[in-house]
Parts: structure tokens; sequence; C-alpha cells
């Protein structure tokens, strides 16, 4: 049985013993359906229009479980939102949550999605989509696979253990602008891709995102695509950049462990302010005959002969904290300290301010993170970091401002094997959730 309390605006409780797609069907505009904290259900729910649907339905839960064949959740009715609740999918090949051609202004906030033999999340048709602090896991396909949508934010996103790309972006309609940031990807197919048949190219932001694991390519340009990454960490996989037939542009970056750092197949590319590490099978592919522009780049090792201008570096381990552990922050002593050409990327991989006479790579020396010991320490975190430029043959990037903070990394001292790589990624997280929500870009 359901109890609606219209006293606190149309609140419909649910407890486990009651429907959850009857109080969906029950529901008017501006109504909030709140299922009972801890609960657990077994259903396959559609949640469609809603009578008089000029206001937000929303649907909210606490330690919440909805479980089924998949699809165990379908949208398909404008201005839903959707806050904490899991959805797991028990079999079938179909996405856990299916988001349909109806959906306009869609809110999802700390959702939890898993648990298929095809993707997890597949949106087709939709626009207006903001998708904040999701998890996803567990699905044989792409972990977020989206198709002829307009505007879409993908925010603070998780994504782990997925067959194919964690976020999979391909669309025949003029999508605008939309964003990838605040983004953890660990043991997937391939990161973040795009492409688009549209009749002008569109924009995709991507950045701040971390990823480890990614068999595939981690941040991928495809066709009709402009492509702004900044502030992208990436380490432990097959490639970390690829321009394939749209333009690509990366700034305040940082590549390592993989079998290729970044590769222009057929794109646009402009590299600025980026360091390529240690153990990259190869560091830099370039297509000849393309745009392409690398600049005050740092590369672990040796400069590729493809890369041989714009003050373009060479560095080693003793240039930075602990480039064996994955701390790619310059010590006082590094050869790239105001060796840049002068740049208007105007932070750095942490959101600090470059001076006029800038550093190669992706840090700005400020003695922050420099703290000798690389077990020890506090570290001064920082602001929200900006937008990429346009990689037309400008390495513009907006500034962003914020203050934050975090202890120390502690991560590397006395680790061996593959703990290092454990001990890395606490400290990518650790820097990235004292981070405020990167500024969104004007649309």
């Amino acid at each position: 049985m359901l109890i609606v309390t219209t006293a606190l605006a149309g609140v419909i409780n649910v407890t486990e013993s009651d429907s959850i797609q009857e109080a969906v069907d029950s529901a008017s505009a501006g109504q909030i359906i709140a299922l009972a904290t801890g609960g657990t259900w077994n259903e396959s729910i559609t949640l469609g229009a809603v009578s008089d649907g000029s206001a937000d339905v929303r649907l909210v839960g606490e330690g919440v479980t909805v479980m089924g064949t998949a699809p165990v959740a379908t949208i398909s009715g404008p201005s839903w939102q959707v806050e904490g609740i899991a959805f797991v999918g028990t079999g079938g090949s179909g996405p856990v949550l299916e988001i349909g051609s109806g959906v306009d202004k869609l809110g999802i906030t700390e959702v939890g999605v898993s648990g298929s033999d095809g993707s997890c999340v597949r949106l087709t048709g939709a626009t207006e989509l903001l998708l904040d602090q999701m998890t996803i896991s567990d699905c044989g396909g792409h972990g977020l696979e989206a198709s002829d949508f307009v505007g879409l934010t993908f925010r603070n996103g998780e994504v782990s253990d997925v067959g194919g790309y964690a976020v999979h972006l391909e669309s025949n309609a003029d999508w605008g602008t939309s964003v990838v940031d605040q983004g953890h990807i660990v043991n997937a197919g391939g990161g973040v891709y795009a492409a688009s048949t549209a009749d002008q190219e569109v924009t995709l932001y991507v950045g701040p995102l971390e990823a480890s694991g990614v068999s595939g390519v981690a941040v991928h340009g495809g066709p009709g695509v402009f492509v702004r990454s900044n502030q992208v960490m990436v380490t432990g996989g097959g490639t970390g950049l690829l321009s394939e037939g749209g333009t690509v542009a990366s700034y305040n970056s940082v590549f390592s462990d993989l079998d290729v750092g970044i590769e222009s197949r057929e794109g646009g590319l402009t590299v600025t302010h980026v360091t390529l590490g240690r153990d990259l099978g190869t560091p830099f592919i370039a297509d000849d005959g393309y745009n392409i522009t690398v600049k005050n780049t740092l590369f672990h090792g040796e400069v590729p002969d493809a890369a041989e201008w714009h003050s373009n570096l060479a560095a080693g381990d003793d240039d930075f904290v602990d480039a064996p552990g994955g701390d790619y922050h310059l010590v006082s002593t590094s050869g790239a300290i105001d060796q840049g050409e002068g740049s208007t990327v105007e932070e750095d991989m942490d959101g600090e301010g470059r001076d006029e006479d800038p550093d190669v790579g992706a840090d700005e020396y400020s003695g922050a993170f420099a703290g000798g010991d690389t077990g020890a320490g506090d570290t001064a975190g920082a602001g929200d970091g900006g937008d990429g430029g346009d990689g037309r043959g400008d390495d513009t990037a907006a500034s962003g401002g914020g203050d934050g903070g975090t202890d120390g990394c502690g991560c590397t001292a006395g680790l061996g094997g593959g703990a290092w790589f454990l001990g890395l990624l606490t400290w990518f997280r650790r820097r990235f959730d004292a981070r405020p929500v990167a500024r969104m870009p004007a649309r």
C-alpha cells in the first residue's frame, strides 16, 4: 500500500512491500517518490511522462537497490530527477539503464549502474542531460553509450571493469557542447570516445580526468568532433590520446606507462604543456600533412624528431619529484623551469597559475609538491583547471580559480612490485577529491 503525504509537497513514500512502478504511475508533476532507506526491490521500472509534466518529478533513495533483468530502469519521459539508487542487472544483454528519445532535462545524481553483458547505460535521442556522481561497473559493453543526443554532461563519474569504452559518444545530431569532467576510469576497454556525423563540428570538453588500466585508447577523438582535453592523467594501458579524423587539443596532461603516449591518425592535434613520462613504448606518433602543433611539452628520455620545435624538452627522473612512482611535479633543479615559450595556457595540471616565463610540461613549479621525501609532507591543493584551447594553432586555456588542499602522498615510500601503481591511484584520487568541481564551459 502506498502512503501519500500531501503536506510534504506531494511526497509518495514507498516501502519494500510496495511497488515502485505503482508509485511512478500515480505521480504528477512536482511530486517526490521517496523509497525507503536501505530498501531492495526486485522489479523493472519505467519512468514515463506524467500528468502536467511542466515540473520535475523526483525518484529518490538512500542506500537503495533496484534489481532485475536488464533493462532494470527505462526513462522515457521528460523532467525526471533520479537520486541515490543503485540499479543492478541480474542477467540479459540489454542496458541496465535505458534513456530514450522522450527525455529532456534529465538529472541523475549518485546513482550506481552495474551488471550487464551489454552496455551499462544506453542513451538515445535525449536532450539536456546532467549525469552527476554516477558509478558504473561490471558490464561487457560500454559504460555509458550515447547516440543522437544534445547537451550531455557526465561529471564526477566513476567507471570500472567494462569491456568497451567508459564513455562512448556518437551522434548524427548537432550536440553543441558536451562535457566529461572530474572522472575516474579503471580497467576498461577504452576511455572516452567521441565521433559525429552532424553538419558542423561539435565540441567535447574532457577533464579533469584520470584513467588507469585502459587497454585501448584513453581519450579518442573521432571524425566531426573537436575534443578539448585538459588535466588528463593516464597511466597503464594502450594509447593515452588519439586524434583520428577530428581535432584534439591536449593541455596540462600526463601520460605514462603506455604502449603509445599520443598519436595523430588523419586528425588535427595541438599538444601544449603536456608531460610524456616513463615507460612509453612510443611517446609520440604524428601523421605528416595534418595540422599538428606540439609546444612546451616535456618528454621523459628523448624528444622525438616529430616534436623537435616550440620549446619541447627532454627530461629524466631527476627533473621530477618521483617519476618511477608516477609523480611528475617538477623539482627546483629541473631544467624545464622557465624554459617554455610564451603561452596563453594560464594554469597547470593542479590549477596553479603559470608565470610570464612558463615551465615546460604539465606542472608549473611552485615548490608546493616538491617536499624532497616522496613519502611525506603536506601538499597544497589547487583550484579547478581551465578549459583547453581550440586546437587550431591556438593554445588558449581559460583560467579557473578556487582553493583546496590534501595531505602529502605518502603512498610510494617502501612500495615494491605493483604496489607503486596502487599508490599512484591513491595520490590521484586524493588530489581530485580535494578539488572543487571544474567550472562548466559556456555553451
